[in-house]
């Protein structure tokens, strides 16, 4: 695994190199492989299994007691509730507003700044519904794990697998699925 530079906005494509150091000191480099450069390329976290794989999901309720547990079949997201969910691939994001953080977001280290918005808006379909995406940022103190805050839509119906997608810059991340109870339905 490997976090690409943030200042490799704008270019297209690079050379990539394996740089690896043996244990008689010896450095090996391999040779150049081509790569493709995306503004973003949006993946969802999920646990392991068949696809489309459970999200690693979290409830944002305002209820203090169920903010922050899982969404699981137990517990499913309620139609219309804002759920947590966790992305790589996001992109570069935003400076600080607050012009006293001087540090700008570097890979491999972690973002300096209070959480920074994507720059590349997110969007999320869920069982084929628009959802409101409330928020896409690099929390602060993180490397390269995204948070998506995402309001269900009111009207989504009942389901032990509702698929879940996120989509930017016209490319689309991989389908997780998470409970949703909807008592109306």
């Amino acid at each position: 695994r490997a976090q690409l530079p943030y200042d490799l906005d704008g270019r297209s494509s690079a050379s990539l190199y394996i740089r690896s150091e043996r244990e008689d000191g010896a450095v090996v480099v391999s040779n150049a492989a081509a790569v493709t450069l995306l503004a973003a390329a949006p993946g969802l976290f999920a646990f392991s299994g068949k696809e489309p794989r459970p999200g690693m999901v979290v409830h944002s309720s305002t209820d203090a007691e169920k903010s922050g547990t899982p969404v699981t079949l137990n517990s499913p997201a309620q139609a219309g509730e804002s759920v947590t969910l966790w992305a790589a691939g996001l992109g570069a994001v935003m400076p600080s507003e607050d012009s006293s953080l001087s540090a700008a977001v570097a890979a491999g280290v972690p973002n300096p700044q209070a959480d920074a918005a994507v720059q590349v808006p997110v969007t999320a379909i869920v069982n084929g519904i628009l959802a409101e995406v409330l928020s896409a940022t690099l929390p602060h103190g993180v490397i390269g794990i995204y948070e998506i805050r995402v309001t269900l839509p009111a009207n989504l119906r009942s389901s032990t697998n509702a698929v879940l997608t996120i989509y930017q810059d016209g490319r689309q991340s991989n389908t997780i699925t998470i409970p949703v109870n909807n008592p109306i339905n």
